[in-house]
């Protein structure tokens, strides 16, 4: 049975957040594919015109078509996802729609906001005089509408109960998180296994940031983290 491969970005993000995984799972010769959910990676008025329902929505049908691909070859596709951030969220509800095989939590929030870790972040721009921190929550609280965090936390509170379901067990998950990840508190990860129960299993990270696979300073932990996701998956 062939096997497809779907990475979902994050809130108010888009494929530029993903691409270095996608790129490394591609050089495995994967059938890795990755879609952008309704909304995002255009304006900021265009991310105001969607709710949770309609990413969730604009996911289902990617991903059904995607599938449709390999039935007009005639294979039956196992499916796997791989969830940064809020793409986390995407995928277990998508456990309603598809029989996943396999799961992949990156960085998925349940506890949101890591101020001590920002404040940290931010002295240490103003020290090294690069602001590459300050400029990405600038343009963070510039990119996010008011209505999109009102569906982000909407779906945030009724994905929780979504992670203990059979049809996310059934699938034995991987749990990553960054440490010093500054938006997603590192508790989150803790929340989620606790959920799914002895079926899921947790790496940690001490550095990384929430943008891992995007983040100019970690690419000795993306790396790690992008080969632990391939070895996971090829098990």
């Amino acid at each position: 049975m062939d096997k497809i491969y779907i990475i979902i970005h994050g809130f108010a993000g888009g494929l530029y957040e993903i691409e270095p995984l996608y790129d490394f799972l591609q050089s495995e010769n994967l059938n890795v594919h990755c879609i952008t959910l309704a909304g995002h990676g255009k304006t900021r008025k265009d991310l105001s015109g969607f709710s949770y329902k309609d990413w969730i929505e604009s996911a289902v049908v990617q991903v059904k078509n995607i599938k449709k691909e390999y039935s007009k070859k005639g294979e039956n596709a196992e499916l796997n996802l791989i969830g940064f951030s809020m793409g986390g969220l995407i995928c277990a509800n998508l456990t309603d729609y598809f029989d996943i095989s396999k799961i992949v939590f990156v960085n998925t929030p349940v506890y949101y906001w890591k101020i001590g870790q920002i404040v940290k972040n931010i002295f240490s721009d103003i020290r090294q005089r690069s602001y590459s921190n300050i400029n990405h929550y600038r343009q963070s609280f510039a990119k996010a509408p008011f209505k999109a965090l009102i569906n982000f936390l909407i779906l945030l509170n009724k994905t929780k109960d979504k992670f203990s379901s059979v049809c996310v067990k059934r699938a034995n998950p991987l749990i990553l998180q960054c440490l010093d990840d500054d938006t997603v508190k590192s508790k989150s990860a803790g929340f989620i296994k606790n959920k799914i129960g002895a079926n899921a299993r947790i790496i940690y990270y001490k550095t990384g940031g929430h943008r891992v696979f995007y983040n100019e300073t970690a690419d000795k932990v993306r790396d790690k983290i992008c080969t632990d996701i391939y070895d996971y998956l090829q098990k």
